[in-house]
């Protein structure tokens, strides 16, 4: 039979240890410094913007959550998920100034289902933003991942800036999936007055 030193003394003392450590008080962190305010947490949004009916799943990443674009010095505009889709999500749009204060909800024409040229207002829209330049944004909806069918709305910076409503100056769109078309190549819709 092999002999087995006697280990209950460092036993004693590792257990003397660990429950002499797990006594000692916790000291409180604080935070000294102001903190700024983080426009791109959803957290800072999430008691400011409209998400009743919305069905999103809102414990996913900022990233895809929320979505700030300079429109001037003064403005922003905040872009927040409201439903999730395979490749594009709807987002809830409001102009903000630069210290996160909410000036007013977005309000954005846009095609009405597949009549491209008839348009309806909405602070709801389904696609994706971008600046194409100081002067203008873009939506683009796709009604398939491909790219293949769908709009491209062009809407005028300063016009959505001057009252929170914008009208597109331009859309480009195909509602045709299955013509080889895409993005680039969509026509010039005429609209509806």
């Amino acid at each position: 039979m092999p002999i087995m030193p006697n280990i209950t003394p460092y036993l004693s003392a590792l257990l003397f240890a660990v429950t002499g450590c797990a006594q000692q008080p916790i000291k409180e962190l604080k935070n000294t410094e102001a903190s700024e305010v983080d426009l791109n947490s959803f957290a800072f949004w999430k008691n400011k913007v409209d998400t009743n009916s919305c069905s999103g799943d809102f414990n996913a990443p900022d990233e895809r959550l929320i979505k700030i674009f300079n429109l001037s010095n003064e403005h922003k505009l905040l872009q927040v998920a409201c439903d999730f889709g395979a490749y594009q999500d709807s987002h809830r749009s409001y102009l903000i100034n630069s210290h996160g204060a909410i000036l007013k909800p977005a309000i954005l024409n846009t095609p009405v289902n597949e009549e491209l040229n008839k348009l309806n207002p909405s602070n709801t829209v389904w696609g994706s933003f971008s600046l194409t330049d100081n002067s203008t944004l873009e939506l683009l909806y796709l009604s398939a991942g491909s790219g293949a069918c769908g709009y491209r709305a062009i809407y005028s910076i300063s016009t959505l800036l001057e009252d929170g409503r914008a009208i597109p100056t331009s859309i480009y769109g195909d509602t045709n999936c299955y013509n080889g078309n895409l993005v680039p190549n969509w026509p010039l819709i005429k609209l509806e007055r």
